[in-house]
């Protein structure tokens, strides 16, 4: 999936009106999920389920690319989105990869498990989000 392809399919599902505050708690939120996969893991020393940290990075991957195109289409500064979070944001995604059992250490090395979580990513949404986002429609979902 291109860079391209994978911005439409985030634009697709952003909610109208929604601020960098919301994306970056959103992040925050989805981190504290794929964080506590790696911490159970390690806890209780059993394998990864790879496919529910692909889906949970993908969400991570999903916000931040919601507040690059805030920024992008100059709704919000880039500055409240950076910093801390994005720090936080790297480094559970290399704790990520390294417990799915790889060594990161070059870009590629990142880029194959992007394109990976980006795909989970995009096909929970378009399960969910048919025909985009739609306010109170989520196929699939109980909660609020």
């Amino acid at each position: 999936m291109s860079g391209f392809e994978w911005t439409a399919e985030v634009r697709r599902t952003m909610r109208p009106g929604a601020t960098m505050v919301d994306y970056v708690l959103g992040m925050i939120s989805e981190l504290g999920e794929l964080a506590d996969l790696l911490k159970r893991s390690r806890r209780e020393n059993v394998p990864l389920d790879r496919a529910r940290v692909l889906e949970e990075w993908g969400d991570v991957l999903w916000y931040q690319e919601a507040c690059d195109i805030l920024v992008l289409d100059g709704i919000a500064d880039g500055d409240k989105c950076g910093g801390r979070v994005a720090s936080w944001a790297t480094w559970v995604q290399q704790q990520a990869a390294k417990a799915l059992g790889d060594e990161i250490t070059e870009w590629r090395d990142w880029s194959r498990y992007r394109d990976e979580a980006r795909a989970a990513c995009v096909a929970k949404l378009r399960a969910r989000y048919p025909d985009g986002f739609v306010a109170g429609v989520k196929v699939g979902r109980d909660e609020p």
